[in-house]
């Protein structure tokens, strides 16, 4: 939460949805594609923030193509007045029940893969509160989500996509020169971006 030099205005959190465990499978064959297109070892991630511009050019012009959507929550940290949100925890369960609201028409019997980061108290109890709250979003016996699983960044090339999808949307919230590049090449991928509050 913290405002200011050196602090993002924004917390961003995107989700990356494919709808058969096959258009997952073509991406990931892609990133691999890649990663030896450009010369880069197969061990080595897809990082937006850690990439240089024109690398990440490339890898979303080469990602566009493929079948895949996602999810992009903007939480304006200045308007988060709730003490409630002061707990970084809380506020990332928030932001994610969001995300998983604006994604219910797109999930059905999901296997979600969280990014690995945090400690195990905080990571099973998200993978509860996940499973929990995003059920809720749909009447009657539909399942949005079945399973629940959690994996480090560089053992999951997937997760490295929702990353530089995260990234491509959180520079567009910056006055950087570069602000629309990322964005732009792959917004026909853009299911919901949401701003909140407004």
């Amino acid at each position: 939460m913290k405002l200011g030099k050196g602090s993002s205005d924004y917390l961003i959190i995107t989700m990356v949805v494919f709808d058969t465990q096959d258009d997952a499978s073509v991406m990931e064959l892609e990133m691999m594609a890649h990663r030896q297109r450009i010369g880069w070892k197969k061990a080595r991630e897809f990082h937006f923030n850690k990439m240089a511009p024109r690398y990440r050019e490339q890898f979303l012009e080469a990602i566009a193509p493929l079948n895949f959507s996602y999810y992009t929550m903007v939480m304006d940290k200045a308007k988060l007045q709730h003490e409630g949100f002061q707990n970084p925890a809380s506020l990332y369960k928030c932001t994610c029940n969001y995300l998983f609201g604006n994604a219910k028409h797109h999930l059905r019997d999901a296997t979600v893969v969280v990014d690995g980061s945090g400690s195990k108290q905080f990571k099973r109890e998200f993978t509860a509160y996940l499973k929990s709250r995003a059920n809720q979003h749909i009447e009657g016996e539909v399942t949005l989500i079945k399973k629940v699983k959690v994996q480090d960044s560089d053992k999951n090339d997937l997760i490295q996509l929702a990353d530089m999808c995260c990234g491509a949307v959180a520079r567009s919230f910056t006055d950087k020169a570069d602000a629309t590049t990322y964005r732009r090449i792959i917004r026909k991928r853009e299911a919901c971006i949401q701003v909140w509050p407004r």
